[in-house]
């Protein structure tokens, strides 16, 4: 890919990870657009919308974390950046989809994780607010954990 270029306001490009992904983003990158916002969804994302809801749609994500099981989105339809924007029915309507995903993908135990805000607190590589229904495999002797990125660690002063 060359020289890193600067990020939009919409994605990270420091976060991109590699492969498929990393040259995906530096395409929406380039275009300048939101990728998540409902006009540029399908033109940057191959997965279906599994449900849609008044205020989320739900996505399989088309890059998932290593080792998952399951690995879904949840995006918000209005276009956000903090935790803090998310209004009453959207909170009520996130909870209740994430309890579809949970039954209609009989997962047995997950984590509902959603980053916000300014991304290189977050480790995210887009800044519309979307979250992560996550679930691996269950733990026996062998198995390793699964680390997934959620911000980064501060110094500790002695």
């Amino acid at each position: 890919m060359g020289i890193m270029r600067k990020s939009s306001k919409h994605v990270n490009l420091a976060h991109s990870r590699s492969g498929d992904y990393k040259k995906l983003l530096y395409k929406i990158n380039t275009d300048n657009v939101c990728p998540f916002c409902e006009l540029n969804l399908k033109k940057y994302h191959t997965e279906p919308i599994l449900k849609e809801g008044k205020y989320w749609l739900i996505t399989t994500n088309q890059n998932p974390y290593n080792g998952l099981k399951h690995h879904i989105l949840i995006i918000c339809k209005r276009h956000i950046e903090t935790i803090s924007e998310i209004n009453k029915n959207e909170s009520i309507e996130l909870i209740s989809l994430s309890g579809w995903v949970n039954t209609q993908f009989k997962i047995n135990g997950g984590v509902l994780m959603i980053r916000f805000g300014n991304t290189d607190y977050t480790g995210a590589s887009v800044t519309h607010l979307h979250g992560h229904i996550v679930s691996g495999g269950k733990r026996h002797k062998d198995t390793k954990s699964i680390k997934i990125k959620l911000g980064y660690k501060i110094a500790r002063r002695k």
